[in-house]
């Protein structure tokens, strides 16, 4: 029998990894990671916070449009189910994290959803906000004129994304309804 001992030599150089070289590519890993969560959960808290604000603000501008457009009332409320509005902003009611509704008042009912209304846009629960909360309202509303009914200055909602309020988001709605963003810790009454 004859073996070519440069084919056997070949086969004993290929060898694969050894567990001292896995175990270093391993922990070199684990560091890199625990390096990059930080700055990813920060990183995925800022987008969410931003879409939970941008969702609002578009809410506010297609209310704001359709009351000129159809020269009616048109109030956005906090809403847990899609069809009704819920009283207060407060945590325990949901508030705004619970969702909300716009809907064009039809018959001037006021602050309820009634037969008469149509609603024109279902935001359903933000489940990865921990709390969004209103400084005053718990709705806001449209005249046809595009000017927020009933509002002395500006309004304020925080964002908060998650309980120690470490990524957080303002936003000031001012009378004529222009929303813009600002750091948490701004006052909106001054500007309007």
């Amino acid at each position: 029998m004859n073996i070519d001992l440069k084919k056997a030599k070949k086969h004993k150089l290929v060898k694969g990894f050894t567990l001292i070289e896995l175990l270093v590519v391993m922990t070199i890993s684990a560091i890199l990671m625990t390096l990059a969560m930080p700055s990813m959960r920060q990183f995925i808290g800022n987008w969410q916070t931003s879409n939970s604000v941008n969702a609002l603000i578009g809410t506010l501008q297609l209310a704001r449009s359709e009351a000129i457009k159809r020269g009616r009332t048109v109030r956005i409320c906090n809403s847990n189910n899609g069809s009704s509005c819920v009283a207060g902003s407060n945590i325990a009611n949901g508030g705004w994290k619970s969702g909300w509704i716009a809907y064009v008042d039809n018959d001037a009912s006021g602050t309820t959803v009634t037969a008469g209304d149509e609603i024109i846009l279902v935001q359903n629960k933000l489940i990865y906000m921990t709390e969004i909360r209103s400084n005053q309202n718990s709705s806001f509303a449209f005249t046809p004129a595009g000017l927020m009914q009933n509002a002395v200055g500006s309004q304020k909602i925080n964002f908060d994304w998650d309980s120690e309020a470490t990524i957080r988001k303002g936003l000031c709605i001012s009378f004529t309804g222009r929303a813009r963003v600002v750091a948490d810790n701004i006052d909106c009454s001054g500007n309007s």
